[in-house]
């Protein structure tokens, strides 16, 4: 499932600032995301409702679904149909 994301990242920016682009990208959100098991578990400790935990992860995903809309093409071709 990973697979895509290299490829993905390395069209994603300019042929300058392809490395650094990649690579803070990449462990940004792998920093990130290494912190949701201690948000998660704080909402449910504050909030005791098992929904508070669902509405997180529904705000990341539709997150993630709505910046995968503004990804920009450098390569000339078209990366989403």
């Amino acid at each position: 499932m990973t697979v895509c994301i290299y490829p993905l990242l390395a069209e994603n920016f300019p042929t300058e600032i392809r490395f650094t682009g990649v690579a803070v990208c990449y462990n940004l959100v792998y920093a990130l995301t290494s912190l949701i098991p201690l948000l998660v578990n704080f909402l449910y400790n504050v909030f005791s409702y098992k929904i508070t935990v669902l509405l997180l992860l529904l705000s990341i995903a539709l997150i993630s679904l709505a910046s995968s809309f503004f990804i920009k093409d450098y390569t000339g071709k078209q990366m989403l149909d």
